[in-house]
């Protein structure tokens, strides 16, 4: 009742439904390009039909099924009239008010389960032209309001059509053509009348010849439009040998009838790698496998395409013909008109070894750093880096590290064969400080000293937490004057690291260690030594204090 109600509104007039039923009259345009090898339909082609009645306003909508006419099968009669197969075939307009949208295609498939999806397979074998026939497919859409005048199907074709030009040398006529590395499967949307290429075969498929003259054989076969690549080619079988012709990247176009000349004039291709400093590398031709060398026959004429690839590390430098460069590009792609040898040149890529420090290069510079940022270096050469700095500088060298962060060494030199890019990082450490003092008893000084200190605050250092300081190196004392009737003894060789008044850390034994910032704030790192000992009258004494005591951050 609902669906009664909405159709009343849309003011179609029901009452009129079983008087309005007229039959369908089909025909198909005459005289235009529908047919792979001609002009027209053949008595007897069957054609397929789906109708979508809707609104006016409304879009049409194909459906998989249930639409106004399903599947209806109508073949031709007298080259442009259409006639139904059977009685329930016969497609009729009821109802007034109403838009037909007739969609038809060729051949017809009673297997069809959706038309949106329609999936269809050119034969493989065209040699036959029922075969030839029977692989095209066409479509058409059109649409009307009355069925009583005759609809006119124009069609168009939705494949590709391949015609080989084959000129004959000494009158000889192939046995076979075929087309290598094409596409057998397609898939129609008749709704959209879109057509994608379906599933990849590589099948041979042998051309139905449908003519010939004295001086040329004439080859044709139908696939779908799709890009013949890499391994597309032509296979001529003349005496029981094959000849092939190769297409590279050659798009088929919908509707198109493509003319390929081929010739039985063939050229020796010859191409090998020629690979300098152990360079690696390899060629091939018309995206065939690569190797080391291959030599190939083809046609006169014809284009042609060779490819090399550099190896990891290795670089293409060109292919060259009788020592002379002719291409610098990789796919090199000529027109064979004489044999040809070519050579594609190898060699060893330059090794790119980039080189950043830590803290950056800006900081470090003003200290005489001999590094540079990024250079190439021939493949196999040694290299020599240097991670000194100058006496003056307040940094100190922590080490060489590789591309991963990875400890290498110590040592300010490093010494390496560039075989590989590298991306070395040489890292310093700000120095906080090295301390040293003197001090001496004459004659006239007392006979006895006892406590001569030397206390230093020095470089107060704001450190994050967990960041760590690098501490090494000790304290001690120098005597010039070795003189004395008793020795000298220290009483005090201390590092005491502290936050303000607070002492976070304290020690007399130690020569080389890591100290890890307890928390965010300034630490003093204060040095403290002292000794005692006695002079007799007319001693003399001079004493240094040396405290080689350095100390760096590291993370």
């Amino acid at each position: 009742m609902l669906l009664l109600s909405c159709r009343e509104e849309d003011g179609i007039d029901f009452g009129k439904e079983s008087r309005n039923e007229t039959r369908f009259v089909f025909q198909v345009s005459p005289e235009i390009q529908t047919r792979a090898e001609g002009t027209a339909f053949d008595a007897g082609d069957q054609i397929g039909i789906y109708v979508v009645r809707h609104l006016p306003d409304d879009a049409p909508v194909l459906s998989s099924s249930n639409n106004y006419a399903d599947n209806k099968c109508y073949h031709v009669v007298n080259g442009t009239s259409l006639e139904p197969a059977t009685d329930d075939d016969m497609i009729y307009a009821s109802g007034a008010g109403y838009v037909y949208t007739i969609y038809a295609y060729y051949p017809y498939n009673d297997t069809i389960s959706d038309p949106t999806n329609i999936y269809g397979e050119v034969k493989t074998v065209q040699t036959y032209g029922t075969n030839f026939k029977k692989s095209d497919f066409m479509m058409a859409k059109t649409a009307c309001t009355d069925g009583s005048s005759p609809i006119n199907l124009n069609f168009k074709r939705m494949l590709s059509c391949i015609e080989i030009v084959y000129d004959k040398i000494g009158g000889i006529v192939p046995e076979s053509v075929a087309l290598y590395g094409t596409s057998t499967k397609y898939i129609v949307n008749l709704q959209t009348g879109e057509l994608r290429e379906g599933k990849h075969h590589y099948y041979i498929n042998p051309f139905l010849k449908y003519a010939e003259t004295d001086g040329q054989c004439f080859y044709r076969m139908i696939v779908p439009p799709h890009n013949l690549i890499n391994r597309g080619k032509f296979q001529v079988e003349i005496n029981g040998k094959l000849n092939y012709y190769y297409v590279d990247n050659f798009v088929l176009q919908a509707g198109a009838l493509h003319t390929f000349n081929l010739t039985g004039q063939k050229r020796h291709i010859t191409y090998s790698a020629f690979l300098n400093s152990y360079a690696g590398g390899s060629v091939s031709s018309m995206g065939g496998e690569y190797a080391a060398r291959g030599d190939v026959y083809v046609a006169d004429g014809q284009q042609y395409r060779v490819s090399a690839k550099a190896d990891a590390g290795s670089v293409f430098n060109g292919w060259f013909q009788n020592n002379v460069l002719v291409s610098k590009e990789a796919d090199y792609v000529f027109t064979v008109t004489e044999d040809v040898d070519l050579t594609a040149s190898f060699s060893k890529a330059d090794v790119k070894i980039t080189i950043d420090c830590q803290p950056s290069r800006e900081i470090l510079e003003p200290y005489g750093l001999p590094f540079f940022a990024e250079h190439a270096y021939p493949y196999g050469g040694s290299l020599r880096l240097h991670g000194e700095l100058l006496a003056n500088s307040p940094y100190v060298f922590d080490g060489w590290y590789d591309e991963n962060g990875v400890y290498i060494t110590r040592d300010d030199e490093y010494v390496f064969t560039a075989t590989e890019d590298r991306h070395l990082t040489a890292k310093y450490g700000l120095q906080i400080f090295s301390l040293s003092a003197s001090s001496s008893l004459w004659e006239d000084d007392p006979g006895y000293f006892s406590g001569s200190h030397i206390d230093s605050d020095k470089h107060p250092t704001f450190l994050k937490k967990g960041q760590k300081i690098h501490i090494t190196g000790n304290s001690e004392l120098q005597i010039f004057i070795n003189e004395f009737s008793t020795p000298v003894k220290i009483t005090e060789n201390k590092l005491t690291i502290k936050i303000g008044e607070r002492v976070i850390w304290e020690n007399s034994e130690y020569t080389d260690f890591i100290f890890t910032a307890s928390e965010d704030a300034t630490y003093t790192f204060h040095y403290s030594m002292a000794l005692e000992g006695f002079l007799l009258e007319g001693e003399r004494a001079g004493i240094t204090f040396v405290m080689r005591r350095k100390a760096w951050i590291v993370e």
